[in-house]
Formats: C-alpha cells, sequence, structure tokens
C-alpha cells in the first residue's frame, strides 16, 4: 500500500506523462504509453489507499496547464468512482487509462477552443464535436496500446453520449454506452463545471455543479453511477468554502460516505468574515464587495487546525453548524493552500 504521499507523487506522474503524450500526439511524434500505464497502475494503487488525498489535488484550481489538469482529475474522479462502483484489477486500470486518454481527439486542436474567456461560436463547436470519432481513430492507429485497448477506444468515442439517446456521435437509442464511458462522462462533467474558463464559462461552485447534475440526470447520466459518485463526493464536495455560523469562512477537505460526513464535513477554517453576508448560497446575486470587504485573515497560510462539522457537544447539539456556501472567486480567497497542507 502506498504511503500518504504517494498519492501525490502519483498524480504529478500522471500529469507529466499525459501532458507529454498529448504534445506527441499532436505533433505527430510516437507515444509513449507505458510510462503512462505505469502512472494510472500508481494512481489506481493511491485511489485504494488515499482517496481523501487524491480528491483533494483534483479540487486545487488555478495552477494553469488546465486540459492536462482536467484529464488527470477526470482519472482521478473515474478511479475513485469505479472502485465504488465495485471495479478492481485490470478493469480498474482500463478505466484509468480511458479517463486518460477520453479526449485525444483534442490533440492537435487549439487549446482556445477549449480554455478561453468567451464560448465557442458555431463553427468552433462544429471543430469540436468531431473530436469524439477523432479520438477513436487515433487510437485505433496509434502504435503503443495494449491489443485490449477496446475500453479506451470506446470511452473516446462515447463520452459525449447520454443514456436517453441524445449527445454525440449520434447513434440508434436502444444501444447504451459502455460502462466506462458512463463513469467518464460524470467526472468529466463535474471537472469542466468546476473549472473556469473550460469552453468559455465561468466555474460553478461544487456544491452547485453536483445539484445541477442530480437535477438533470434522468436523460444525462446512468442513475446508479451519479448516486456512487454523489456519496463519494458528499453534500459539500472537497473544494467547497463554506460560511459557518459564527461567520468563519472555512474550506473543506474530507466529505462523503455514509454517516454524518455526507452533509458535515472536515474543513479547515481560513478566514473571519465580521460582515454578515446576505447570499450565503454564494454568488448568483452576491457582489465580491458583499463577500470581500472585511475579511480578515486570522488564520495561518493553509488556514486553521481541521475541524469535524459533525462533532457534537455533551447535549448532542452539533458543536459548529453550517449557514451555507460560498464562491471562493467573490470571496477573493483561495482554498488551494487548505486542500494542499491538510493533513488529519
Amino acid at each position: 500500500m502506498p504511503k500518504i504521499t504517494d498519492a501525490a507523487g502519483a498524480y504529478a506522474r500522471t500529469f507529466i506523462r499525459v501532458k507529454r503524450l498529448f504534445e506527441d500526439v499532436a505533433a505527430g511524434q510516437p507515444a509513449e504509453f507505458r510510462g503512462l500505464k505505469r502512472a494510472v497502475l500508481s494512481l489506481a494503487e493511491a485511489a485504494r489507499a488515499d482517496e481523501g488525498r487524491l480528491l483533494r489535488l483534483a479540487a486545487v484550481r488555478g495552477y494553469g496547464d488546465e486540459l492536462p489538469r482536467h484529464y488527470t482529475n477526470v482519472c482521478v474522479l473515474s478511479l475513485c468512482t469505479g472502485k465504488r462502483a465495485g471495479l478492481s484489477g485490470r478493469r480498474l486500470v482500463h478505466l484509468g487509462m480511458a479517463a486518460l486518454l477520453h479526449d485525444i481527439g483534442r490533440s492537435g486542436m487549439p487549446d482556445d477552443l477549449f480554455i478561453g474567456n468567451s464560448e465557442p461560436d458555431d463553427q468552433a463547436l462544429e471543430l469540436l464535436n468531431t473530436h469524439p470519432v477523432t479520438g477513436f481513430d487515433l487510437l485505433l492507429r496509434l502504435r503503443g496500446l495494449e491489443d485490449d485497448a477496446v475500453p479506451e477506444m470506446l470511452v473516446a468515442y462515447e463520452h459525449h453520449m447520454n443514456p436517453d439517446g441524445t449527445g454525440y456521435p449520434p447513434r440508434k437509442a436502444e444501444r447504451q454506452p459502455d460502462v466506462f464511458s458512463r463513469i467518464v462522462r460524470i467526472a468529466d462533467n463535474y471537472d469542466s463545471s468546476t473549472s473556469s474558463g473550460v469552453y468559455g464559462k465561468l466555474a460553478l461552485r461544487p456544491d452547485k455543479a453536483l445539484e445541477l447534475m442530480r437535477k438533470r440526470s434522468a436523460g444525462y447520466y446512468d442513475l446508479e453511477l451519479l448516486g456512487a459518485f454523489a456519496r463519494m463526493m458528499g453534500v459539500y464536495p472537497v473544494g467547497s468554502l463554506l460560511l459557518l455560523s459564527d461567520l468563519t469562512a472555512c474550506v473543506v477537505c474530507e466529505s462523503g460516505g455514509e454517516g454524518e460526513g455526507y452533509a458535515r464535513p472536515v474543513v479547515r477554517p481560513v478566514a473571519k468574515v465580521p460582515v454578515p453576508v446576505d447570499e450565503p448560497e454564494g454568488g448568483e446575486e452576491g457582489s465580491s464587495a458583499e463577500y470581500g470587504e472585511g475579511v480578515e485573515d486570522e488564520f495561518p497560510v493553509g488556514g486553521g487546525p481541521p475541524e469535524d462539522l459533525s462533532e457534537r457537544d455533551a447535549s448532542g447539539r452539533y458543536v459548529r453548524n453550517i449557514t451555507g456556501a460560498l464562491d471562493p472567486s467573490l470571496c477573493r480567497m483561495n482554498v488551494t493552500a487548505a486542500l494542499l497542507n491538510f493533513q488529519l
């Protein structure tokens, strides 16, 4: 079993390998899959041994290299969901490889089609919508993949297909996407929704992204797999910024599960907000002035000691209570240090 620090190493190796592979494919150079598979093996081991740390790494934002980070995050979220769905061994590694390569059809396309401040126009969308077919063809022709790389090719082709027959490429409604494709669909949508600049859209709060996925779940997602994903993430997924009843702003560092932790996560306090916040649900009507003015950095970089919001006092009442979720961008707060320096 890997040590706690191995999760960060596995994430970093996977990020470096997938970045290099996409660059090589775009340049017409031979793709090196062996190193990528070794990285996925270590990431799958870390998902079994230290899921919490991997989810914190996948929640980090704002360090550049958005596309390779997105591919790595989709891999992490897919592996953790697949593990909870009962996948193991070789199947879990295939899922990880498929998740990393789901957008291989994008290689060679300009990055600003995916990352930028404006939504793509009709011409750009038409090009974007070709990437599943392009990705399937690429994986069919690339040397270095194993002979049994069918899951990787299927996911590249199917990850924008919905269970109700919508999505793309078009297909007959009765033909359902592979289970790997359905897992990657969920992970891909969540990470894209919570990342700024993807397809020119602003990032959603993690809890809001999950809420929207649940609302549209009937036709878009496999309900059983979405349920497993939602239980893993909790009501307030890792990376959420919460406001407590005493006006302490906290970053969620551990969440999910079957018990009280599902709705009452482990957090790190990062600031006091002495001015009452009118919109604790965070951001649709609030302004940066409402949230940012008066914020006091009373805690060290990375936040104060971890606090379990499921803790009760002698009378059985919760010690700390959640007022609501905040938008970190409106609060001018960076949650990254709290996530990276978290230790129980």
